[in-house]
């Protein structure tokens, strides 16, 4: 595809050739009989000027330096008049021969009647163009032009033509690239600017600095570019939220689902225990010590399913964001003691030493939320301990942060399933966790609260056990000020 500044270049061109061209073949055809009518047209004006001025006659010096006029005297004689002219004529290193007035001219020329002629000496090409006159009807003169070699003349014009018409060419191509390229580099930008566009690719403005209306239209492309590509990035941002959210739907769904059926699972076994010893109870098939023990097995089933539900319903509320937390400054060490003191008789029970740092540990938290956090991770260290086993709590300071850790002895965790034992109803395998009736909601509680803390943490294998940890944020010394533990 040619550019638009080559067709500027090849269409004015031929434009120009086509001028030169008819210039040469006006030339041709009527140059010459325009340059003998225009050297009449001198001829006759220097005839009526000579008849005008009769002084002018005696004086040569005023005649026009390429005209020929004289007097020729011998009027009576045909032969004698036409010899005179050519002596005369000779005298003017002109040579015409074929030159020759009859009688019957100069007659009418003595009479007033001006007589014209034009020859032409073949052999060297000139041209001779005559007038004779009479003044007070008695004397005769000639006046003339010669015409050297016309045909040389009309072909040096050609030729000179022909060399203007190469050097206009030249010049002419030089001025219409610089011109062409003027209109056709903000085109170009403009055509490049909106195929980047088409490709969605917005780098790069328009710049045109010509002040006219391709400059307003690089502008305005220029806005629509940016226009487009604020639109297409908040677009690109509303998809990537309608992705997220359609992913936290479907992950929601699913969770629902598992949810209710692993619930359902869990509700499922003490149901049926309570039905079964309550018809048992209703059909008098026990004796007393059986009808007591059968009523204290539904008593703890139901415990159980309370403890259950409510285990449920937290883990609904925290996953759902149903709660707002109830942010305060706190002593952890205070909360870890409390909780350490219920569970002292698991803890005797299974013979468990504990470790428990005596702080002061100040954080800024929900402080009902993170003492369920501790009940959780402290609950699920007695179930996973073994009898004569051991559990330990240290704390750290990490830039602004207190790291607790929650270590007990016994089985590791399957690192396999490290992101899925917080998630609910999701159990670690030890055949000592039934007795303690663990529904496996325990960790997912935990993660719930703490990623609302913005809190990291984990789980880790060591050589004799699995630790859990935790981050709180510090309290600085200004909340803290006017706050003493207390157990």
């Amino acid at each position: 595809m040619k550019s638009i500044s080559v067709k500027l270049i090849l269409i004015i061109n031929l434009l120009l050739l086509l001028a030169f061209a008819s210039l040469v073949l006006v030339s041709e055809l009527f140059l010459q009989d325009y340059y003998v009518f225009d050297r009449k047209s001198d001829l006759d004006q220097l005839v009526t000027d000579l008849k005008n001025n009769l002084n002018g006659l005696q004086n040569p010096t005023k005649f026009p330096r390429d005209a020929i006029v004289f007097e020729v005297k011998q009027v009576k004689d045909e032969a004698a008049f036409n010899a005179e002219i050519r002596e005369n004529l000779v005298k003017h290193r002109i040579q015409f021969n074929k030159i020759w007035f009859p009688l019957d001219k100069i007659k009418q020329t003595l009479d007033g009647a001006d007589q014209s002629y034009f020859a032409r000496q073949p052999l060297i090409n000139n041209y001779l163009l005559v007038k004779i006159f009479s003044v007070d009807d008695q004397r005769i003169f000639f006046a003339g032009y010669t015409l050297v070699d016309i045909e040389q003349t009309l072909d040096t014009v050609k030729r000179f033509v022909g060399y203007i018409a190469i050097v206009v060419l030249a010049i002419s191509s030089v001025i219409i690239s610089a011109v062409s390229f003027r209109i056709t580099h903000p085109i170009s930008q403009i055509t490049g600017k909106t195929r980047r566009m088409a490709k969605l690719d917005f780098s790069g403005n328009i710049d045109i600095h010509t002040r006219d209306e391709l400059a307003q239209l690089g502008y305005g492309i220029n806005q629509l570019s940016d226009k487009l590509q604020q639109t297409l990035i908040e677009l690109d941002a509303t998809n990537r939220r309608l992705e997220k959210e359609i992913s936290h739907r479907e992950r929601l769904d699913a969770f629902r689902k598992e949810f209710i059926g692993n619930a359902s699972h869990e509700l499922k076994t003490p149901i049926a225990l309570i039905g079964g010893y309550a018809q048992g109870l209703l059909d008098n098939i026990a004796d007393e010590n059986t009808r007591e023990s059968f009523a204290r097995i539904i008593l703890e089933e139901s415990n159980q399913m309370a403890v259950l539900l409510e285990e449920l319903l937290t883990l609904s509320e925290a996953e759902h964001g149903f709660y707002k937390l109830d942010i305060s400054s706190f002593d952890v060490a205070v909360l870890l003691e409390v909780t350490v003191a219920k569970y002292c008789l698991d803890i005797d029970s299974k013979h468990i030493r504990i470790v428990v740092p005596a702080g002061p540990y100040w954080v800024r938290a929900d402080r009902k939320k993170i003492e369920r956090v501790i009940v959780n991770f402290l609950s699920n260290a007695i179930e996973h301990v073994g009898v004569g086993g051991k559990i330990a709590i240290t704390a750290t300071e990490d830039n602004n942060e207190f790291r607790f850790n929650i270590f007990n002895s016994g089985s590791r965790i399957n690192m396999d399933m490290e992101e899925e034992i917080w998630k609910p109803f999701v159990r670690t395998p030890n055949p000592d966790v039934k007795k303690f009736g663990s529904a496996g909601l325990g960790l997912a509680i935990i993660a719930s609260i703490l990623k609302q803390h913005d809190s990291r943490f984990g789980a880790r294998n060591t050589g004799e056990g699995v630790e859990f940890y935790f981050t709180l944020s510090m309290s600085s010394e200004s909340d803290v000020s006017g706050h003493y533990p207390t157990p």
